[in-house]
Formats: structure tokens, C-alpha cells, sequence
């Protein structure tokens, strides 16, 4: 009997523990904001975010070799042409295998480039793509990555 008062208290303060834990992680572990990054980096995420809007303004799909992936190249295109680059279009005609259905899927890629900065040893690639699947838009995957690399 005398051990579990002693044990009790251990359990309350250990429970104390982990809810003011819990209360305090999000202040914790919580990322920078955007403005602090803006401040820090010059990276403006709602810039970002604009530039993704103007490029995709419907959520309609983007699938390679579609009306709405030529669209939007269009106005990926405006976007870098505004920046002050040149960017080139590479076309290639490209199948991949689909497994699960024993086939093939085919289209007409094209791959929008352009350079920023000089070459040198330094050099970075960034990619990302502005098409989407046939069921979806595209925005998280990757068109996100179109609009950061852009800002």
C-alpha cells in the first residue's frame, strides 16, 4: 500500500510532463513564416503562389501532348519570357510501359529550358514539370515546384 501513493504521483507528474509537452510542441517545432522567409531569402511564397495561379488558372488537367499542357507551356513560357530569360522548347517523341495493363503509353514531350546565370563549375539543374495526370491538375505535383523555382 505504501508503494502506491509514491507511484501515483510519479504517473501524475510524468502525465503533467507530457500534456505541457505536447501544449508546447507546436511552438517547438514550428517553421519559419513566410514573411520571416521572405525577409531572410527574398523568396516570396505568395509571389509563388501567384505565379502558379497564372499558369494553371483552372484546375483542369494538364496531360503531356494535351490542349490544356500546350496552354499552359504558353503561359509557362510568358512567365520565364517575363523574368528576362529565353527559354527553348526540346520536343521529343517518348513511350513509356505500363505494367499494370500490359501496354504502352506514348506523347509528344516537350521540355521548356532556359539559363540563368553563367555556366561554370558551380552550375546548378533545377527541374520540375508543369504537366499533370489525367485525373488530376497537377498543382501539388509539381507545379508547386514550378512556382518556387521560378520565385
Amino acid at each position: 500500500m505504501q508503494l502506491i501513493w509514491p507511484l501515483r504521483l510519479l504517473f501524475l507528474i510524468t502525465a503533467a510532463a507530457l500534456l505541457l509537452a505536447l501544449a508546447l510542441a507546436p511552438g517547438l517545432v514550428r517553421g519559419p513564416s513566410a514573411q520571416e522567409v521572405l525577409v531572410r531569402t527574398g523568396f516570396d511564397a505568395a509571389r509563388a503562389l501567384a505565379t502558379i495561379e497564372r499558369i494553371a488558372p483552372t484546375p483542369l488537367p494538364a496531360p503531356v501532348d494535351s490542349p490544356e499542357g500546350d496552354a499552359r507551356r504558353a503561359r509557362l513560357i510568358t512567365e520565364i519570357t517575363g523574368l528576362g530569360y529565353q527559354p527553348v522548347v526540346h520536343e521529343d517523341f517518348v513511350c513509356r510501359g505500363a505494367v499494370r495493363w500490359n501496354g504502352a503509353s506514348c506523347g509528344l514531350v516537350r521540355n521548356v529550358l532556359f539559363e540563368a546565370g553563367p555556366p561554370g563549375p558551380a552550375t546548378v539543374m533545377i527541374a520540375a514539370h508543369y504537366d499533370s495526370v489525367g485525373a488530376g491538375p497537377g498543382i501539388a505535383d509539381d507545379l508547386a515546384g514550378v512556382g518556387a523555382m521560378l520565385e
